[in-house]
């Protein structure tokens, strides 16, 4: 299941990213931030100790460590999502500017999209 909530993340950041304007290289870093923003957890340890040996550009290691930077913004929405934290949610959308719906639809695209890989792949049991 952790894979799944990965590759949804990774896919709803390229989407947030593609949606408010950013270029194709933020949209890729985007996607990065997604995937490893949950690495912590897959290894046990602190995000901080995973990240050490990789070499990442300052923007992806500011959204993942400080929430900093546009691609840390994306990531915070995502992650008040998880969290059902809708307060924060609303307070995060104006900022980017980003509709409510328009969220609702990407993060719906993510998970269709993440279906459709583990479906390709015969990960997906029915």
């Amino acid at each position: 299941m952790l894979l799944a909530r990965v590759a949804v993340r990774a896919h709803t950041l390229e989407l947030l990213a593609r949606e408010t304007g950013m270029g194709k290289p933020l949209q890729e870093q985007a996607f990065m931030v997604g995937m490893f923003s949950l690495l912590g957890i897959l290894f046990g340890m602190p995000l901080q100790d995973v990240l050490a040996p990789l070499t990442v550009s300052d923007a992806v290691a500011q959204a993942l460590l400080d929430k900093e930077g546009e691609l840390g913004a994306l990531l915070a929405l995502v992650e008040a999502a998880e969290r059902r934290d809708f307060a924060a949610l609303a307070a995060q959308l104006p900022q980017l500017p980003q509709q409510a719906g328009d969220f609702n639809r990407i993060v719906g695209e993510s998970h269709s999209w993440m279906l459709s890989v583990a479906t390709d792949k015969g990960l997906a049991h029915g």
